[in-house]
């Protein structure tokens, strides 16, 4: 596969998709922190991570931004913003086109707020009151984090998740030896992505031009950081996240999505950096 010619073939024009998406920006500040959150389906997880959010929000002393940017076939999260929050909805062209998390998390950054630093956060993974507090001080040299201690998430059971849901549990009472929590294996990557805007356009990026669905899009993301500079999980002190229990139903990688995965990192360091460069010169060309 040459991943040059192809990333030629599929370039995403994103300023044709802003034009028939849907905006509703509610917050243009510039920002400390953008919260860009990719949706399709899964409106039950709604409701408490933007609690979980605007609690730790409100004890941060930073400005922070919360978008949500749905790709799928109707608006189901629009209904569910709050006036504070932004929304934009990117309509499939049809039922049968994937879902593109890559996409989501490019068009949240290219025009949502104008900010110092981006988190690309999953839907289904909640976090304490004091996570912006935490995650602040985990910043040293690192131009990216990822927003959980050692690569690992919690997670949820169902039962706990159906608590967590009603509210006949809280988060707060919820600790990594409770019954209902098992401790995720370390060295996953993805989930929750903490990044200074500028390392993110100079890597170009997400690819929506070769991962969609559920696939190796947030390994992909990592690498291309790691070819730039220094990414760590947070350590010190350690955040806990967890992940609330839900069906999966995706966890199949297409073989597409591994051979451009594979085909990057079989590159030289030079051509890497060729490609990652020729990446970033796209998307930074649709930068607001």
């Amino acid at each position: 596969m040459d991943i040059f010619k192809e990333f030629e073939l599929r370039k995403i024009n994103y300023a044709e998709i802003k034009g028939y998406s849907t905006f509703v920006l509610n917050d243009i500040r510039e920002v400390d922190v953008s919260i860009i959150v990719p949706v399709y389906e899964r409106v039950e997880f709604h409701k408490i991570l933007v609690k979980h959010f605007k609690d730790a929000i409100s004890i941060s002393g930073k400005q922070i931004s919360l978008t949500f940017v749905e790709h799928s076939e109707v608006p189901d999260h629009m209904s569910l913003c709050d006036d504070w929050m932004n929304y934009i909805f990117i309509p499939k062209e049809d039922e049968d086109e994937p879902f593109n998390k890559c996409l989501a998390h490019n068009i949240g950054a290219l025009y949502s707020n104008k900010a110092k630093y981006y988190l690309f956060h999953d839907i289904d993974t909640i976090m304490h009151k004091d996570f912006f507090i935490k995650l602040f001080r985990n910043i040293r040299s690192n131009d990216a984090l990822q927003s959980f201690t050692k690569q690992r998430l919690q997670y949820c059971n169902e039962e706990i998740t159906k608590k967590l849901l009603s509210g006949q549990e809280r988060l707060k009472n919820i600790m990594s030896d409770h019954a209902d929590v098992s401790v995720g294996v370390e060295g996953a990557v993805g989930g929750s992505i903490f990044i200074t805007s500028e390392m993110f356009f100079n890597t170009g990026g997400y690819s929506p031009e070769f991962f969609s669905e559920y696939s190796v899009e947030d390994q992909s993301f990592w690498d291309s950081i790691s070819a730039l500079g220094e990414i760590d999980s947070c350590n010190r002190p350690p955040i806990e996240m967890y992940h609330l229990y839900h069906e999966n139903h995706h966890r199949v990688t297409k073989q597409k999505d591994w051979d451009a995965f594979n085909s990057f990192r079989a590159l030289n360091f030079e051509n890497r950096m060729c490609f990652i460069k020729e990446r970033s010169e796209h998307l930074k060309q649709f930068r607001k």
